[in-house]
């Protein structure tokens, strides 16, 4: 049997292994930004109470923003 009468043609294995790329780049993506977000959240947390103020936020808004997932932004307004 010749690879042209098999079931999947090699376009269609191609087609598979670039969407499953695509995947892994999007879940890759996904990870770094939460980490970012994680690490941004972790250097608010470190701040005192008198440098949250001057910038608008409490401590309260980012134990709610970790807590719930939201963007502190949101918080904010």
């Amino acid at each position: 049997m010749s690879s042209v009468h098999s079931k999947f043609h090699v376009s269609d294995i191609q087609q598979v292994a670039d969407r499953a790329a695509a995947t892994v780049r999007t879940i890759w993506a996904r990870y770094l930004e939460r980490r970012a977000r994680l690490r941004e959240l972790a250097e608010l947390c470190a701040m005192d109470d008198m440098a949250l103020k001057d910038i608008g936020i409490s401590r309260l808004g980012i134990q709610a923003a970790i807590r719930t997932g939201t963007d502190l932004r949101s918080v904010r307004e």
